[in-house]
């Protein structure tokens, strides 16, 4: 079981519990309660009942264009200059930047190489190509276990996408091969199944009452019911991970939808600017990036992380600022995708 961190502390398992039940209710209301609802996926389940009037829209300014690769050491100097510049006009406190794996390697060692210069300036290791690359890890985990089989004669993906799916490749059918996997492993495995006859059928009153587009989650979660399912569902995934119900049941719900689940905090995390859950993702992640040999995000991921853990020691008040001060891309009036910066 690829864990990177004890959770000892409270607010750590806090988070970690308010996710998972937050993804449990969500798998049981796509079980129980579909007939009568179209549930949408995990994303946008999430965000769906967030309040987008109160937000203040504001439009995007962009910096001169640079005709230069992002990756050169003299492109991401003179990029650094101009953020600074402009955040000095602007009397900003700190500047928070974002970038690629490529682009975040090289712009580490301009920021070692000029700690003072640069003090107000912060990275962020962007989270889309983390995320490629632990679907390319669990491509090679379930290489031969018969998943493209099962893939295949399901039809949720053919002969010509498998090699992309495995290595990650194709972003999007990643995601939709494996969560369409993960859910239905969750509904069909004892996970879920064994709760089914008696505790799901006792909380179904409560999911007759939600709504869709006026769901309160933090109510639902506090529910007692739900919190007692909660902790059934908990006590036997724990004992599905001492290899009580066999090695098979063990792989799958320890390894790979320890990992979907890991993957589904930190997209949520960086939807709902959740620093605590989005650091705590990528600390879970990244044993599998070091087992798997996956040597940038091993050695530059623990550097963001350390980066994240100590950034009120290096940047006081940055990371309340992170929280408050929300950036939100809008292409339309009903679509919205949340970042954090």
């Amino acid at each position: 079981m690829f864990k990177a961190v004890e959770k000892d502390d409270s607010e750590s398992i806090t988070t970690y519990n308010e996710f998972k039940k937050l993804l449990l209710i969500w798998n049981l209301l796509r079980l129980t309660a579909s007939k009568d609802k179209i549930y949408a996926i995990f994303f946008g389940w999430g965000v769906s009942n967030r309040d987008f009037q109160k937000l203040k829209k504001t439009l995007l300014t962009y910096l001169p264009p640079i005709n230069s690769l992002i990756t050169f050491f003299d492109t991401i100097f003179k990029l650094f200059e101009m953020m600074q510049t402009r955040a000095f006009k602007a009397k900003m406190t700190y500047i928070n930047m974002t970038l690629d794996v490529g682009a975040y390697v090289n712009a580490y060692r301009v920021l070692c190489n000029y700690p003072e210069k640069f003090s107000k300036l912060i990275l962020y290791l962007g989270e889309f190509h983390l995320m490629k690359e632990v679907f390319g890890s669990i491509g090679k985990l379930v290489a031969a276990s018969g998943f493209q089989d099962v893939v295949f004669q399901a039809k949720i993906c053919y002969t010509g996408s498998l090699d992309s799916v495995f290595s990650g490749v194709q972003y999007n059918r990643c995601w939709f091969v494996h969560a369409t996997v993960a859910e239905a492993l969750e509904r069909l495995s004892e996970c879920l199944q064994h709760f089914i006859d008696g505790e799901v059928k006792v909380s179904h009153n409560i999911f007759d009452k939600v709504k869709l587009e006026q769901m309160d989650v933090d109510e639902l979660c506090q529910d007692n019911k739900i919190n007692n399912f909660y902790d059934k569902y908990k006590s036997f995934q724990e004992e599905i991970s001492s290899r009580l119900h066999g090695k098979t049941s063990m792989f799958w719900t320890v390894f790979y939808l320890d990992i979907m689940s890991n993957l589904h905090k930190l997209h949520h995390s960086v939807q709902t600017n959740n620093y605590e859950s989005r650091l705590e993702a990528i600390l879970e992640i990244l044993p599998l990036c070091f087992a798997l040999d996956k040597q940038i995000y091993t050695r530059y991921g623990s550097i963001y992380c350390h980066t994240l853990q100590h950034i009120n020691e290096t940047h006081p008040g940055n990371k309340e600022l992170t929280k408050l001060k929300w950036l939100s891309v809008q292409g339309q009036d009903h679509l919205c995708c949340w970042h954090s910066y």
